[in-house]
């Protein structure tokens, strides 16, 4: 995979905001994503989500599939930066 850079800045200075999943992929997350289980993590907060991760949320949704600390545990929307 492509090395991935954070900063503290999309912390601190970005605005968040609720989308669907269905619609979330060319974003940057503002959440990590980490299904349980098997609690791997699929996104890490100021990556931007793919195509392939958008599906992959779509399919763990319909499958009832829950992750912890995500604003929404159902998948059915995630947190963005704007």
């Amino acid at each position: 995979s492509d090395p991935m850079t954070f900063s503290i800045y999309d912390s601190v200075y970005r605005t968040v905001k609720t989308v669907d999943v269905e619609a979330c992929a060319g974003y940057d997350a503002a959440e990590s994503v980490v299904p349980y289980p098997p609690g791997i993590p699929l996104l890490f907060a100021g990556e931007r989500i793919t195509e392939q991760h958008a599906a992959i949320l779509k399919r763990l949704s319909s499958l009832g599939a829950k992750c912890q600390e995500m604003a929404d545990p159902t998948l059915r929307t995630i947190q963005v930066y704007e």
